[in-house]
């Protein structure tokens, strides 16, 4: 950031901030985080997973059947299927990381012309320090009370 600040002067600071935080917003609304060359990284998917929004209490119909929802997770324990915390670098899974994030998910149920797809976020939840707030997040969202990354961004532009 310091270097965008050189960069644009002081006079333009304004306008730099609001794109950085705009690309943020993208980034943590629309991307999943992974462990690429053993850093942790963000990534956007430029294929369907673009497209869907969490499924509440079960709804979802892409991905792949998990019985977990935002209302029956432990806040206080992350599934091991899902802890992906301490997993090791790994340069087949990182080569062919596209293969892998593409694998395994499926639809649900049949998605008739104009439905919307959902799938459960919990699933891409994988690391237990954000395990609490993702589902207090997600509970939030589902019950009306919060809104996601996209949204908060896009209310705070019109402001």
């Amino acid at each position: 950031i310091e270097s965008t600040v050189e960069w644009v002067g002081e006079n333009g600071i304004t306008l730099a901030m609001s794109e950085i935080g705009g690309l943020e917003a993208f980034i943590d609304g629309y991307g999943f985080a992974s462990r690429l060359l053993g850093e942790k990284s963000w990534s956007i998917d430029s294929g369907i997973l673009e497209f869907m929004n969490h499924g509440c209490n079960g709804t979802a119909n892409y991905g792949y059947h998990s019985s977990l929802t935002e209302w029956n997770a432990d806040t206080n324990t992350l599934p091991e299927e899902l802890d992906t915390t301490d997993s090791p670098y790994n340069i087949v899974f990182d080569r062919h990381m596209k293969q892998v994030f593409d694998s395994g998910d499926y639809t649900l149920r049949e998605i008739a012309e104009g439905d919307e797809i959902f799938s459960n976020y919990l699933d891409y939840s994988g690391e237990v320090e954000f395990w609490e707030e993702e589902v207090m997040t997600l509970r939030g969202q589902c019950a009306g009370e919060a809104y996601g990354t996209i949204s908060q961004y896009e209310m705070m532009k019109k402001q």
